[in-house]
């Protein structure tokens, strides 16, 4: 059975942070990740990912973009999973975790790109990086 979620990179211009949780239940426990989940079976792709950076990082923030679906068989552990991953400007930035993460807060885009992130989402965040800022180097 074909699942679909989505991912967000919420991304501060001004301070050249990302938005990271910290997963609270497998897959992926205690790695950090993009804000996301599934989408709803009445929800559009761009309401589900603000809903989920609400609900994990307790702030508000607006689509800007999409960066990229995310289709490898074999990228989330639970069974197919297709995503699709979105840049988002926040419009507010004291975050508070949310009930499925542990920990909440912004890191340093440059050490985002480092760091090993659950899933796939290195290759979002250096898709993002490729494609809105250049893939210049931070």
């Amino acid at each position: 059975m074909l699942s679909l979620a989505v991912d967000g990179i919420v991304y501060d211009e001004g301070e050249g942070k990302i938005l990271l949780v910290k997963r609270k239940f497998p897959p992926f426990e205690g790695f950090l990740a993009l804000p996301g989940g599934f989408v709803g079976e009445n929800e559009k792709l761009e309401e589900a990912v603000v809903r989920e950076v609400t609900e994990e990082a307790g702030i508000r923030a607006r689509v800007v973009s999409q960066v990229g679906i995310y289709d490898d068989i074999g990228r989330d552990p639970r069974g197919r999973v297709v995503s699709v991953c979105f840049y988002l400007e926040p419009l507010e930035k004291n975050v508070r975790k949310g009930s499925e993460v542990t920990e909440v807060g912004w890191f340093d885009l440059g050490e985002a790109l480092r760091m090993k992130l659950a899933f796939d989402h290195g290759k979002m965040v250096r898709d993002f990086v490729e494609k809105f800022l250049g893939g210049e180097n931070v």
